[in-house]
């Protein structure tokens, strides 16, 4: 089913339900406050005690239930909202990891957590709270139509026309409306992706003393937000300005209606206060009902932009282990915006178990080498085989499986370290016991006073270069990757813990391939293939 609102009410519609029973009885309670308040005036103006203390016995108990009813509304709400927001975030989230690695490049990360935090707030408000107040209109409108026929049936038809007009006024900016909500949820994201870009680059502004910067870039891009912001606002105002103008008036012609009805003796004097009570909750509710159906309108264009997410389909069969050698034939790779091709017309074969250096200087390809192995770059030409399969017809995830990738820095987690190195897998303690000691982090988790359990803090700033490559090692080895694909991961290293990783790569029964433009003399006489790029 396709996201949308409609979606997420009947994904959870229990707790739906209890949001709309509480909903009718407010606006039943908000209605009968009127009615009791109207029959109390009449028996006041009438005299008679009784009557009157009777209706303010049923005014104070009107009165508890509204109490009431607020509090359960507030409370099922938010169960019911926070379930419909970690579903919402659920789909985004699996469309996002089912992305091609090129599709997900497409975008910033500050875009897509602007996806999961500025759109699903902007749904929250202008979707499920505008909807949840259309309900209430609704019901409020019906129950105040209920009890203002009971005065005469005149107002009916009265309230019918005037009805009409209130309705239709919201819809002369219905376009602008959509137009500018569009350009609003842009901008958030465009806000998220430069403030982003800003605050990671706050190391190399801290070094060049040009901390201003931020602050300048900042105001910038508020700027340009808080114009998008203003253009909504000025639509809405003015939406809003004609419908509550609308509904000002209406009001004005129900009440001289019924001041003109209790001169002729056809209605009670309690219909004076009763009708204007009444006239107020059906002309607000219809003003803030035709606005709230073009603001709910407004956030379909946002679930439409995630359904455009091309998800990558899995249909292709599985690459079987690797047994003899990863080929490539004949391949060539041009970036977008380059001219000439990175990596032209070039063939190399790496046999199972052998450990192959790729050295050149910077830009003559060795990371896109790299990229191309793990199906990252998709959109190539000539041919990579595993084994004797081409790439292009299998399932990529296939091959992945079999790959460990270390770059420089890899990423580390904000969870406890053994998550950092199962990443949710189920595996079993002594496989990742195993894979800690092949990759030399054992002594280094007999320091830490909470062991595996131990948080690591943002991009693992609490650990050392050397000691994130070995997470990362351990990562792959824990989830039985037989291939290792090393994109100078020891560059930023110490010499003690860079040769430390190296030996045991080159020692090991893995299918080792060491990109780098530098390496000594001592390593690359442990290779058994090098080639040059």
């Amino acid at each position: 089913m396709i996201m949308s609102l409609k979606k997420y009410l009947k994904q959870h519609w229990q707790k739906n339900g209890i949001v709309l029973f509480w909903i009718i009885v407010g606006s039943a309670v908000t209605v009968g406050w009127g009615w009791v308040s109207a029959n109390a005036l009449t028996a006041l103006v009438e005299l008679d005690f009784q009557f009157f203390i009777q209706w303010m016995l049923i005014m104070l108990g009107v009165f508890l239930v509204w109490c009431l009813q607020i509090y359960m509304q507030t409370v099922s709400y938010s169960k019911a909202l926070e379930a419909m927001n970690i579903s919402m975030r659920e789909d985004i989230t699996n469309r996002i990891a089912h992305y091609t690695y090129s599709d997900y490049e497409k975008h910033s990360e500050g875009t897509y957590v602007s996806w999961l935090t500025n759109d699903i707030t902007t749904i929250n408000y202008y979707g499920f709270g505008t909807l949840s107040m259309i309900v209430t209109q609704l019901f409020t409108v019906l129950f105040s139509i209920v009890a203002i026929i009971n005065f005469h049936y005149s107002l009916l038809i009265t309230i019918s026309i005037l009805a009409l007009i209130v309705l239709n006024t919201p819809k002369l900016f219905s376009k602008r409306m959509n137009e500018r909500m569009t350009e609003m949820t842009q901008g958030d994201e465009q806000m998220t992706t430069k403030m982003g870009d800003v605050m990671n680059g706050y190391s190399s502004l801290f070094m060049m003393n040009l901390r201003q910067f931020i602050v300048s870039k900042a105001r910038g891009a508020s700027e340009e937000l808080a114009s998008k912001k203003t253009a909504y606002a000025k639509v809405s105002g003015l939406m809003s300005a004609s419908t509550n103008g609308a509904s000002l008036f209406s009001q004005i012609i129900v009440i001289a209606q019924t001041g003109f009805l209790y001169i002729q003796g056809l209605v009670p004097v309690g219909a004076m206060n009763g009708t204007q009570y009444f006239a107020a909750n059906i002309f607000a509710s219809l003003t803030g009902l035709s606005a709230n159906l073009i603001e709910l309108k407004t956030v379909q264009p946002i679930f439409d932009k995630f359904e455009k997410i091309d998800i990558y389909e899995k249909d292709k069969p599985n690459a079987e282990s690797l047994s003899r050698e990863i080929r490539m034939e004949d391949v060539s790779y041009r970036y977008t915006k380059m001219k000439e091709p990175v990596i032209q017309s070039k063939t190399f074969s790496f046999k199972k178990g052998e450990k192959i250096g790729v050295f050149g200087a910077s830009g003559t390809g060795k990371s896109t080498l790299l990229n191309l192995l793990t199906g990252k770059l998709e959109d190539y030409s000539g041919t990579i085989f595993i084994d004797d399969l081409n790439y292009r017809d299998l399932n990529m995830d296939s091959i992945r499986d079999q790959i460990i990738y270390l770059e420089q820095s890899p990423h580390l987690f904000n969870i406890s370290l053994k998550e950092n190195i199962t990443l949710s897998q189920s595996i079993a303690p002594e496989i990742i016991q195993n894979a800690i000691d092949k990759a030399g982090l054992t002594p280094f988790v007999h320091t830490l006073t909470e062991g595996l359990e131990t948080l690591v803090e943002t991009n693992g700033k609490n650990f050392s270069g050397g000691q994130k490559q070995r997470i990362a090692l351990a990562r792959g080895l824990a989830s039985r990757k037989e291939v290792v694909l090393f994109d100078e991961a020891t560059a930023s290293l110490d010499e003690q813990s860079a040769k430390e990783i190296e030996d045991y790569l080159m020692e090991s029964n893995l299918t080792v391939i060491i990109v780098s433009h530098h390496v000594s003399e001592e390593l690359r006489g442990k290779f058994d293939t090098i080639y040059q790029l």
